[in-house]
């Protein structure tokens, strides 16, 4: 990936955070959150980033470097930071990180990491050279 100026002009936020609950749907036999879904949330994390910060159709190439760190307990809020960390001519690198708040006490801990690569594409499927052209031009 040939590295770019992430914060060029024309491109969108570099960062996006987003807010959910774990719920008992979403957890394993132990309570805690099931690692399917915790790396399936890292993945959307990863694609709203991507696609807030090129405002082009995007998909996801590939993960990588994903660590489960810490258990998140069912009832926990989970906050996704996904931050652009390198940008090439069709793609983006995006770091993700999932950090656990208890509700009631407000202690938070960093439970989950991961790295994705994310593509824009046209019409056909095919790679295409990111714009940087947002949708206020």
């Amino acid at each position: 990936m040939a590295e770019q100026d992430i914060e060029a002009e024309g491109f969108g936020p570099s960062e996006t955070r987003v807010l959910d609950l774990v719920l008992p749907g979403a957890t394993n036999h132990y309570g805690t959150l099931f690692a399917g879904n915790g790396l399936s949330l890292l993945g959307k994390a990863a694609f709203l980033t991507a696609t807030r910060y090129a405002r082009q159709t995007m998909v996801l190439r590939s993960s990588r470097e994903t660590e489960f760190i810490a258990p998140v307990r069912a009832g926990e809020l989970i906050e996704l930071i996904g931050r652009v960390t390198r940008r090439g001519n069709t793609s983006v690198e995006v770091e993700v990180e999932m950090v656990a708040e208890n509700q009631t006490g407000g202690e938070r801990r960093t439970c989950c990491t991961g790295t994705f690569t994310i593509v824009a594409v046209d019409a056909a499927g095919k790679a295409a050279r990111l714009t940087g052209k947002t949708t206020n031009e």
